[in-house]
């Protein structure tokens, strides 16, 4: 029967949605295509210019921008557009394949532990090629703190502490990279103690990863996708070799895979996960973990839960709780009770939270010095103004960041911030521009992944820590040997030699394309499909906030979303099934009949959740 030939009732009502969905399909197209254009034009005039000589060198770069950006817009319109028309023929299609039928990769104990089973196993080569672990500068640092006592070299500002450590980077992460170190030590090889840390952190991941493929089935990601992303989680290179990385950002990417996952739970049951005590306390205890490996983690947890609790408005009492408790924990109790029994912390200092608007002011000045005597006034009682300029770099905030006066005061911070909204009211272009400078290579595709250092100790980070020690008690034994060392410079070569080779693949291996491509498309996608799965992005969408105010680019700042890609294009997903039904020839007979599917309920057994 013609859609157009049902009962009175229910006539013109799919022809209705239909025309209201080719709008809102048009709508999304064009958002989602200028999103992604934007991005472009501010990436290519930032970094571009700064690193593309042909770019910087030509007399139509604006032109040539604004070519680059036009077909950013057209193509990613056009395959968004097509995506959206298809959604419901393509989710027909995978739903009836059904490839590898003895492994379901359902959301059950054994499809996760073969899922868990499959990743690891891939995983091992990469894990031995970073042996026994890689870090960076930061965790040299940690290790130089836990292993002395005070006073404490504070490296960022050249200064010593009377305190055994400094939270510039977190004290808990500090004590388990050093619990590893002293396990080496106890069983008489440093090596031996970090590559344990390596492999149980590998598996932390691989685990959560292979719960995301699995919990993609309640989502309503058919098989064929989660297939896919098994593949990817397995299969993709820079997963694996930073997941063997030793440094504050990956092992709180660990933690923040599973806040995410129950956080989409949260969304998906509409709340009924809260139910349950032991995922309040889950939820509590993952939000502990997630401020405590990280400073920035508490914008993470902050925000997911005050997203929640405006969806979920009858579960603010657990979500308040949820909140209020790794609040308490980390910045009352920890400080008050275990800071002092360990030796004493040093704060990293106030202009660790104004980092990024310092910066941004500078290179508002470097177009033109115009504040007027007030602003400067408030600009110079919390920095160096002089020697801020003078180190001045667009494409990294540390040497601003590390100009501010260590005498500045909370309220010498308080009369600076009115001067900065003031500055930046009258320079706009140079505050944007700032963030692109520092982001643009995390949030744009351009940049291809690169890899932690691996533990060859370099002379310099040494030796400012055996001098700052001058007790003899810095000890750091372990090294990369012969062959794994000769391996990984053979892997960085091939892998260098390879990219340029890949024409347009080299999207797939951009740390742009995960840090900002894909999270920005699940976003508008989600939007203008099913909004309360943008809810459940919001882990993810911190996580890209905290790179634009982030003082370097670093890959390892766009790591937690290269991880949280499968998650977040199974709530697309999501979110495009629900505009599926919601159009099907059967839509109006359960809209007739008041269905609990088409009202939005959900099933207690777990099912897949529809409805908008």
């Amino acid at each position: 029967m013609a859609l157009s030939e049902r009962s009175d009732g229910m006539k013109g009502l799919p022809e209705r949605d239909g025309k209201v969905a080719l709008l809102r399909d048009t709508a999304c197209s064009l958002v989602l295509g200028a999103v992604l254009a934007v991005t472009t034009a501010g990436s290519l005039a930032t970094v571009g210019v700064r690193e593309l000589s042909f770019l910087a060198q030509s007399s139509h770069r604006g032109l040539i921008i604004a070519a680059a950006s036009g077909v950013v817009l057209a193509v990613a319109a056009l395959v968004c557009y097509a995506l959206l028309r298809n959604a419901g023929r393509l989710l027909s299609w995978a739903d009836a394949k059904n490839p590898l039928a003895s492994v379901p990769l359902a959301f059950e104990r054994r499809s996760v532990l073969v899922a868990f089973a499959v990743i690891f196993i891939c995983w091992i080569p990469w894990m031995v090629l970073q042996y026994p672990v890689a870090m960076n500068g930061d965790t040299y640092n940690q290790l130089y703190q836990f292993q002395t006592s005070s006073p404490t070299l504070y490296s960022t500002e050249g200064t010593m502490v009377d305190a055994s450590y400094v939270d510039h980077h977190p004290v808990f992460d500090t004590l388990l990279f050093g619990a590893f170190l002293s396990l080496g030590d106890a069983v008489g090889s440093q090596n031996a103690g970090l590559f344990a840390y390596s492999v149980l952190q590998c598996a932390l991941i691989a685990m959560g990863l292979a719960l995301v493929c699995c919990y993609l089935e309640r989502l309503g990601v058919p098989k064929l996708f989660r297939l896919v992303s098994l593949a990817f989680c397995a299969l993709f290179a820079p997963l694996p070799l930073w997941s063997a990385v030793m440094v504050k950002d990956v092992i709180n990417a660990a933690v923040l895979i599973y806040f995410a996952l129950l956080v989409a739970e949260a969304v998906r049951s509409r709340g009924l996960l809260f139910d349950s005590k032991a995922m309040v306390v889950a939820y509590i205890v993952l939000g502990c973990l997630c401020i405590l490996t990280k400073k920035s983690g508490v914008l993470v947890v902050g925000a997911s839960t005050v997203a929640l609790a405006l969806y979920l408005r009858s579960r603010w009492a657990a979500l308040a709780v949820g909140l209020a408790v790794p609040l308490v924990v980390c910045f009352a109790l920890l400080p008050a009770l275990v800071y002092p029994a360990i030796g004493g912390v040093a704060l990293g200092g106030k202009q660790e939270a104004f980092g990024f608007a310092l910066q941004q002011v500078i290179t508002a000045m470097s177009e033109g010095d115009d504040l007027t005597d007030g602003e400067r006034e408030a600009v110079a009682g919390v920095l160096d103004i002089d020697r801020a300029q003078k180190r001045y770099k667009p494409s990294i905030a540390d040497p601003v960041k590390n100009s501010a006066l260590d005498d500045a005061a909370t309220g010498d911070y308080l009369r600076f911030i009115p001067a900065y909204f003031s500055i930046g009211l009258r320079h706009p272009t140079a505050y944007t521009a700032s963030v692109f400078h520092i982001a643009g290579t995390l949030v744009t595709p351009g940049r291809t992944f690169t890899f932690a250092d691996t533990p060859e100790q370099e002379e310099s980070w040494v030796d400012t820590f055996a001098k700052a020690d001058g007790k003899g008690e810095l000890h750091l034994s372990f090294d990369k040997p012969e062959p794994v060392d000769s391996w990984m410079k053979q892997f960085s070569s091939a892998w260098r030699d390879l990219v340029p080779k890949l024409g347009p693949l080299q999207l797939f291996l951009s740390v742009g394309f995960y840090g900002g491509w894909i999270p920005l498309i699940c976003l508008v996608v989600c939007l203008f499909n099913d909004r309360r799965y943008a809810v459940a992005l919001v882990p993810a969408l911190a996580v890209v906030a905290i790179i634009l105010v982030s003082p370097a680019s670093s890959v390892r700042y766009a790591m937690p979303l290269a991880y949280a890609t499968p998650l977040m294009l199974g709530l697309m997903c999501a979110s495009l099934r629900v505009r599926a039904k919601r159009l099907s020839p059967d839509a109006a007979l359960r809209a007739k009949a008041g269905s609990s599917e088409a009202e939005g309920e959900v099933p207690r057994d777990g099912g897949v959740v529809e409805g908008s």
